[in-house]
């Protein structure tokens, strides 16, 4: 028996293009890499608001509200912080006023960025 889902929770940070490669067998034959031109975090991970817009676009089918259970930016600087939060609000509140049916928002992280692996260093700095 099917059991549907009462929400739907989405972790949004980047994206990136997959192309298949034979040197990357390990890795499902797929070479990840940053679309050109876009800005990066410091864990050089491709930036780009409107691709939570589109997230949230794609997952409006499911007839299911949705939280975004994490969304943010690494970087040490607090200003593209900002702007990067500003613009992914803007998309979220987009794709509301699309039909998308957006409950809750978290965001990560407001004022540091401690990672597991890297302690309170980002990247490779």
């Amino acid at each position: 028996m099917e059991a549907p889902g009462d929400y739907i929770g989405l972790n949004h940070y980047s994206g990136s293009l997959v192309a298949f490669s034979l040197r990357h067998a390990g890795e499902g034959f797929a070479r990840r890499f940053n679309p050109p031109g876009l800005p990066e975090s410091d864990f050089h991970w491709a930036l780009q608001p409107r691709w939570l817009r589109d997230c949230l676009e794609e997952l409006r089918p499911l007839g299911r509200p949705i939280y975004v259970t994490e969304n943010g930016i690494a970087s040490r600087d607090d200003g593209v912080r900002v702007d990067f939060l500003r613009a992914s609000l803007g998309q979220m509140w987009e794709a509301i006023r699309g039909g998308a049916d957006v409950r809750g928002y978290f965001h990560w992280s407001s004022h540091d960025n401690f990672e597991w692996a890297h302690g309170t260093r980002c990247g490779s700095g």
